[in-house]
């Protein structure tokens, strides 16, 4: 079951530098303004996971619906990654659906003290 889009950005912060990074305000912002605002942000302390919920979840239940939803957030994605180039950042695709999240209230355990796993937003489902 695939219950909803997500896209995560790194963010520039102590272990990432890299200059073609937002910042975690630039990030949030241009979140904020997809076509479709996103259901909830997730704050790593390294990137930011924004979720859309479907109104109904797919189902995979055979190699078709598989691949058709792989397809459908290659495509979601890819658009995010054009608009974020526009704006000179690097932004990877991480659309597979293997794709790890990390949960909120965990720990990001890359910084030193780790930093806590936070929902930024929530939008009521």
């Amino acid at each position: 079951v695939v219950p909803c889009a997500f896209f995560n950005i790194k963010i520039r912060c102590l272990i990432n530098q890299e200059p073609h990074l937002p910042t975690q305000s630039e990030a949030y912002k241009f979140l904020k303004f997809q076509v479709h605002e996103p259901t909830f942000i997730v704050d790593t302390g390294s990137e930011l996971q924004a979720y859309w919920h479907f109104d109904k979840p797919s189902i995979i239940e055979t190699d078709d619906d598989r691949d058709k939803i792989i397809k459908m957030l290659h495509e979601f994605q890819q658009k995010i990654i054009a608009d974020a180039q526009r704006h000179g950042w690097h932004v990877e695709e991480t659309s597979s659906i293997a794709n790890l999240q990390r949960l909120p209230g965990t720990w990001n355990h890359e910084f030193t003290p780790t930093k806590p796993i936070t929902i930024m937003e929530y939008e009521h489902i």
